[in-house]
């Protein structure tokens, strides 16, 4: 699993607008195509649902939770990387 570009992909999706609202809004896959992910991820992003950033990052921790993303003990339980508290400072720089 290449949770490096997960991160970036969001990263990506907090400064770029543009990015943000493709991704939300009808062009993932184009943007997926941009971020080095595999098939298996490409696959479970396009089928995500959400209408804010902050959704569509929380959907993606319980996905990468699940297929045990965090199995090497750099990011834990409910303090991983898209967790509703972090969920929150997401919403709070998009949103400015």
């Amino acid at each position: 699993m290449s949770e490096i570009a997960l991160r970036n992909l969001i990263a990506h999706a907090v400064v770029d607008r543009d990015l943000c609202s493709k991704l939300l809004n009808g062009e993932r896959l184009q943007v997926l195509a941009q971020f080095d992910l595999n098939d298996r991820e490409r696959a479970a992003l396009s089928t995500l649902r959400a209408d804010s950033l902050q959704a569509f990052a929380s959907q993606l921790e319980q996905w990468m939770k699940s297929e045990g993303a965090y199995a090497s003990g750099t990011d834990s339980g409910a303090d991983g990387p898209f967790s509703s508290k972090k969920g929150k400072y997401v919403s709070r720089l998009y949103s400015t």
